[in-house]
């Protein structure tokens, strides 16, 4: 016998306790997340265990470390990567530094010292900052025109981005044509600096200026 508004309702309550499902399974996964990054775990890798390598090196060590993993454990160990990032003043994380086309928050600040480009960068999000200390931890520190010669299969070929949703690596690899279009306004930068170097009395460039202040 058909019941006025029964299937309507039905609806409802099917849709409740879909969402009741699903909201019990985020606060299981964010608790488990929490627990995880406030146990004692194996130690941030990078700077100093990376101190004086190439790029190229930097790549098959990171690789060399995800390759030893399984899916779970590749997911963890990125996650406790994100607290080798030191967190960014309030003035620093703004628009203008803003990566657009990630899922969470993203700022990333260049700097060009000496014949290096070095980068700041943060994240809202455990996941986002993991991934970006691994971006961070190989490709600053290195000359534009080292950081231009990585392709996008080298990044992927490191092993966390099989950990990442789609859109996660979209973020991932819109930061990382980010640093691209910067390190080729550096690698510009250089050229123009050592012309400037055979004339007498010539001014710094506005992209010299734009990149040099903050480190100074």
């Amino acid at each position: 016998m058909y019941i006025k508004g029964g299937m309507k309702k039905l609806s409802k309550a099917i849709a409740k306790s879909a969402k009741e499902n699903m909201d019990a399974e985020i606060k299981i996964a964010e608790q488990e997340e929490k627990e995880m990054m406030e146990a004692e775990k194996t130690p941030v890798f990078g700077d100093s265990q990376m101190a004086g390598m190439s790029i190229q090196e930097k790549l098959g060590t990171w690789s060399h470390n995800f390759s030893q993993l399984d899916d779970k454990e590749k997911f963890y160990y990125m996650l406790e990567q994100g607290r080798g990032i030191v967190k960014l003043d309030d003035d620093k994380r703004i628009n203008g530094y803003r990566i657009y086309g990630c899922v969470s928050q993203v700022w990333l600040l260049p700097q060009l010292k000496g014949e290096n480009m070095e980068f700041e960068v943060d994240a809202d999000s455990h996941e986002a900052r993991g991934a970006m200390y691994i971006l961070q931890s190989i490709l600053s520190g290195h000359p534009p025109k080292e950081i231009l010669e990585v392709d996008d299969n080298q990044i992927a070929g490191i092993g966390f981005i099989d950990v990442l949703t789609p859109k996660r690596r979209d973020g991932l690899f819109a930061v990382v044509n980010a640093i691209r279009d910067y390190a080729k306004d550096m690698n510009e930068i250089m050229v123009e600096q050592t012309q400037a170097e055979q004339v007498v009395d010539e001014k710094p460039s506005k992209k010299y200026k734009k990149y040099t202040k903050a480190g100074e």
